[in-house]
């Protein structure tokens, strides 16, 4: 079952071209994730999923709902957590659940019931009748994921997920969506954490500058692309062009940026043999991994756009 389909979308601010020509689809069960940099386009086109922004072009079905007509019943369907902390500052951590669940239209015996259960399973059993202000961040994430299943979404949208996170609750959070996948629950989310994308998922679509350069599984995705390996060598920029075409004579599959060469191996290729072929003062050998690909489609590195 198709839980997300885009077909075309287009959006510009002024003459900045935003989104282009955006087309997915998300199933049931699936995690789909959205990863590329700051400035890509990944959150307008979260907020476009969930009618915060409108488009400028083309149609957007979330759970059979044309979200042009039919946008209030789509959002019944969707669970949202937003990059920024949009939770009641004025409440504790169960008025905020309570509350979400009355505006979702619950009975109060089930919002109840899930308020408790939610708090339970986030975690936020100590912290219930705190006030949001109060908590640290990690735990802000946490009440906004809570909030945002009250309701028993079967979508559920998330902006920077582990934003804020340390590595204790953002592996936390990766077991819980897991969980979330396994109940047949869609999850779709943004980030730029290479590592996030790699472990938790099922297909991801790449993103820079409004565009989406490949979709696919990301391990899939590192073969067809990179390869088994990746040897990083440093050398000087006036050296690139002479070590290129030595490459290049060798059947190397590799890409040069600034000072810096990736050669992507096969299972048939040595590491050692482009070790002899290029006199570096830095050598790496490394798995490859979605920086990789993203740097391969993109011509420049994700972590740099990121910070």
């Amino acid at each position: 079952m198709k839980v997300v389909e885009a077909r075309g979308l287009r959006k510009r601010f002024g003459d900045h071209k935003v989104l282009e020509d955006i087309s997915f689809e998300v199933v049931e069960g699936e995690c789909f994730g959205i990863l590329g940099p700051i400035g890509s386009g990944k959150s307008t086109l979260i907020r476009a999923l969930y009618g915060a922004c409108q488009l400028d072009a083309g149609e957007l079905y979330i759970n059979n709902y044309n979200l042009k007509q039919n946008l209030k019943s789509a959002k019944y369907t969707m669970g949202i957590v937003a990059a920024q902390n949009n939770l009641d500052s004025d409440f504790t951590v169960r008025q905020n659940l309570k509350i979400f669940g009355r505006y979702q239209g619950l009975h109060t015996d089930r919002i109840n019931q899930r308020t408790e259960k939610l708090m339970k399973t986030m975690g936020l059993e100590p912290w219930s009748d705190q006030n949001v202000e109060l908590l640290p961040e990690g735990l802000k994430r946490r009440l906004a994921l809570a909030r945002a299943l009250v309701h028993e979404p079967n979508l559920i949208i998330l902006d920077e997920p582990s934003q804020g996170m340390n590595a204790k609750s953002r592996q936390w959070l990766w077991s819980y969506l897991n969980e979330l996948k396994a109940d047949k629950k869609s999850v779709l989310l943004t980030t730029y954490y290479m590592e996030e994308a790699q472990a938790i998922c099922d297909r991801i679509a790449i993103m820079d500058y409004g565009k989406i350069l490949a979709i696919g599984e990301p391990f899939i995705l590192i073969d067809q692309l990179i390869g088994q390996q990746v040897v990083e060598l440093q050398v000087s920029k006036s050296e690139i062009q002479y070590y290129s075409t030595r490459l290049v004579a060798g059947n190397y599959r590799f890409q040069a940026i600034n000072d810096k060469i990736n050669v992507h191996l096969d299972k048939n290729q040595n590491s050692q043999d482009v070790i002899q072929l290029v006199q570096s003062s830095k050598v790496t050998i490394r798995s490859p991994h979605l920086g990789d690909v993203f740097q391969k489609l993109s011509g420049h590195f994700l972590r740099e756009d990121a910070l």
